[in-house]
């Protein structure tokens, strides 16, 4: 039979996305390196020539877990997005040299190493400001990114939620956002259902993943 370790995966998730030309190749496998075990799992690169992803797992306890999917607001804003448009910007803008687009570069390198802090030690809400500051480096990095519909339910939501983002590149497609502790879900929902242009978005339970990818390679 084949055999393959969870590096194996990370690299041919790389080399398929290059291959469809999203643009995601540095990103994309790396944030989706978490869906690989039952663990929660660090994710970086070397800062050298051969780009590599190396994952490192930390064990969390089940009630965390259990309190993060209590507190996920996950919602599809009706609006579909191409990342590949705003990420070919962003990779414009990089290869400028523009002192502000390298320094939210940085920043982001650094936001990730506080959010898997935030995962080790279990904050729920640590998770969630990390989530809006993520939001505030992507939107500085892909003008574009926050269209006036994606404005307006961020704000309806703001007396209720700890943080939150847009999913991938933004500009539209999933929305996840961290329930502040006694917030009233149903609440928040009704705020945003107010909104004009709001017809097409829909509401959806998110959960954490306990066992991860499983690969299965049946015989012709």
């Amino acid at each position: 039979g084949a055999s393959y370790t969870t590096s194996d995966v990370v690299h041919a998730v790389l080399v398929v996305e290059q291959l469809l030309t999203t643009g995601e190749g540095g990103r994309g496998p790396g944030r989706r390196v978490g869906t690989l075990g039952s663990k929660y799992l660090e994710r970086y690169k070397r800062q050298t020539i051969q780009v590599s992803v190396e994952p490192h797992t930390k064990t969390v306890r089940y009630q965390f877990l259990t309190d993060l999917e209590s507190r996920l607001l996950l919602l599809y804003t009706g609006k579909p997005r191409l990342a590949k448009n705003l990420l070919q910007n962003v990779i414009r803008n990089w290869y400028s040299q523009d002192s502000e687009i390298v320094h939210c570069f940085k920043s982001n390198y650094k936001l990730a190493e506080e959010c898997w802090k935030q995962v080790q030690e279990e904050n729920v809400d640590g998770v969630g400001k990390c989530l809006s500051e993520y939001w505030t480096v992507k939107k500085k990095l892909a003008p574009g990114s926050e269209p006036q519909l994606i404005k307006d339910v961020m704000e309806a939501l703001k007396p209720f939620i700890v943080g939150g983002s847009l999913a991938g590149a933004g500009g539209g497609g999933f929305l996840a956002a961290v329930l502040k502790k006694d917030a009233d879900r149903a609440k928040a929902v009704e705020e945003v259902r107010k909104l004009p242009g709001t017809e097409r978005l829909t509401f959806h339970k998110a959960t954490v993943d306990r066992k991860g990818m499983e690969v299965v390679i049946e015989s012709a």
